[in-house]
């Protein structure tokens, strides 16, 4: 069907594309999560505590989740970037 078809094909979880050198894209995401994270502890210091239990406990074993799915320490620290960006969050 294709001549030449990619051989690989790299997913960058929904960053729009580069205009920029992609070093100073990560550059600035990663900045603007640290300050997100830095803002939600500021708030909420008593869950610093929580999450590092949580984590230990995932990384010793990961939970099964009702779909079959695993729950990782990666998994759940992701989980955080899905809930300080909406208008309700408390990052707004």
């Amino acid at each position: 069907l294709i001549d030449h078809p990619p051989k690989i094909a790299l997913f960058t979880g929904g960053i729009a594309p580069m205009s920029f050198d992609p070093f100073d894209v990560y550059t600035s995401l990663w900045e603007r999560v640290k300050e997100r994270n830095l803002q939600y502890y500021s708030m909420y210091p008593g869950d610093i505590g929580q999450v590092k239990k949580i984590v230990q406990k995932l990384l010793q074993a990961p939970a099964t989740l009702p779909s079959g799915g695993k729950l990782t320490a990666r998994r759940f620290l992701q989980l955080g970037m899905n809930l300080g960006g909406g208008p309700s969050s408390f990052a707004s």
